[in-house]
């Protein structure tokens, strides 16, 4: 133990090199200019600080400014404590100030640093801990987060927030993660975005959610929860690891709607083996030209697959899933009777499979074999 040591409890707070500030300086002191270097004392601490002015040019004397203080070495510090800055030859007491953020965020530049510092020194408690939250956007943070930036317990903090969490002004995912209703919405409209690039650009049916979170970067908890969203209001599905654009249309009449989802699950059903369009036709009881309509709409949706021959179609679902298995055997061979018996299909169906994949450079064919690529 040295002089200025602080004892606290493990994974709680922890000493910080960069701290944000309002800062009084003394009408007796000299004017202070950005980059200024000054002595900084905190509780039984002390060490040499660079001053960073956010709001202004020169801190005058007598005024009062929002600084960024880069620290000599760590000091623990919260906000709200107090410190004292000395400067000079002799050295003399210039000013001091409080802690207003020891947590510094690196990614927000200096006006929206300023902004966010005006709001907090003017907030209450409560306010101040939904301005922590707000902050960080679509990272969120933690609670145990809070705890580390305010120095107050995780049950105080969620006592003060629950109101907030309540009323849905903040989210709480996974009973830890804090995030905004705004901040959701920005995730949901990236996610969004970038499904609809994936699947315009490759061409594709389907969407790996890995793919599809390391294009928004965002956390695993805040995609996930957002998926679960999109897929509870609709706007895509999922299935093990696929994402899917949604087959519900609003524009089309009720009868419609179940006649295309009867078929689609009749598919979905039928898995690989799929059934012909007479044969389904006649088991639900639709004109075969109706049903030739209808299956045209889930074809051009990407709903259902066409395998080359004009009556044989698959659904994506099906075909998305045996694509991940059949790429996972890359750079093996495989032939006609061992496709089979990896599908368990007939080889009315397996040749038609094996010819798609080959079109779709999944597969190419060498002889009687074909070569997973």
């Amino acid at each position: 133990m040295q002089r200025g040591d602080t004892l606290v409890e493990p994974a709680t707070i922890a000493a910080v090199d960069t701290i944000d500030a309002e800062v009084t300086l003394l009408r007796s002191a000299p004017s202070l200019k950005h980059r200024a270097s000054v002595h900084f004392h905190a509780f039984a601490s002390e060490c040499m600080a660079r001053l960073f002015l956010l709001g202004c040019r020169v801190l005058e004397s007598g005024s009062v400014q929002l600084v960024r203080l880069q620290l000599s070495k760590p000091i623990v510090l919260l906000p709200g404590d107090r410190f004292v800055l000395r400067h000079g030859s002799p050295i003399t007491t210039i000013g001091g100030g409080r802690v207003l953020d020891s947590r510094t965020v690196q990614h927000l530049n200096r006006d929206k640093t300023r902004i966010w510092l005006e709001q907090i020194c003017h907030a209450d408690l409560n306010q101040r801990l939904a301005l922590r939250v707000l902050r960080r956007r679509t990272a969120g943070i933690s609670i145990a987060g809070l705890t580390v930036e305010t120095g107050l317990k995780q049950d105080v903090i969620r006592a003060r927030l629950a109101p907030m969490i309540q009323d849905q002004r903040l989210l709480l995912i996974e009973g830890n993660l804090l995030l905004t209703r705004d901040a959701i919405g920005e995730a949901t409209d990236m996610i969004v975005q970038e499904f609809e690039s994936l699947l315009q650009g490759s061409g594709a049916y389907g969407v790996k959610k890995s793919e599809l979170r390391s294009r928004t970067r965002l956390r695993a908890e805040v995609f996930e929860h957002t998926v679960r969203l999109l897929e509870h209001e609709r706007k895509i599905q999922g299935r093990n690891e696929l994402l899917f654009a949604s087959e519900v249309s609003p524009s089309r009449s009720t009868r419609e709607q179940k006649r295309l989802s009867a078929i689609a699950l009749a598919f979905e059903t039928s898995g690989l083996a799929a059934p012909s369009p007479a044969s389904l036709a006649a088991e639900l009881g639709i004109d075969p030209s109706e049903m030739r309509r209808l299956i045209t709409i889930l074809l051009r949706e990407r709903t259902l697959i066409r395998l080359g021959d004009d009556s044989l179609c698959v659904h994506q679902l099906a075909l998305a899933e045996l694509k991940q298995k059949v790429q996972a055997m890359r750079g093996q061979t495989i032939d006609v009777a061992g496709f089979k018996l990896l599908t368990g299909v007939s080889r009315k169906y397996a040749i038609p499979l094996l010819e798609y994949f080959d079109r779709e450079r999944v597969t190419k064919k060498q002889g009687e074999q074909r070569v997973v690529l």
